[in-house]
């Protein structure tokens, strides 16, 4: 579930870079959407660490955890980046 809550996020922010120099109602709408679906993302991610916690699949955590710190912390910080980069963008393209 993760995985599609990640895609959609994708999705939601290749969007809101493309219709930067809309000005609809909805449009201003998505950068707080495709953060959203990032949120849910990771915290579909750490519930799935959660359960390996309980049913103590080491070997689960040790193989996907540290690779996956790595790379979760990177598109974050780039969905957050190009998010609130589009929606600033689109804030001074009004004016």
């Amino acid at each position: 579930m993760w995985i599609a809550f990640g895609l959609i996020a994708l999705v939601l922010t290749v969007g809101n870079v493309l219709t930067v120099k809309k000005d609809g109602r909805w449009v201003g709408f998505l950068p707080l959407v495709a953060v959203s679906f990032t949120l849910l993302m990771l915290l579909l991610l750490y519930g799935t660490a959660a359960e390996w916690v309980v049913q103590e699949d080491w070997t689960a955590l040790a193989d996907v955890l540290p690779s996956m710190r790595w790379l979760l912390t990177g598109l974050v910080a780039a969905s957050l980046v190009v998010n609130i980069g589009s929606h600033l963008i689109r804030c001074l393209y009004r004016q």
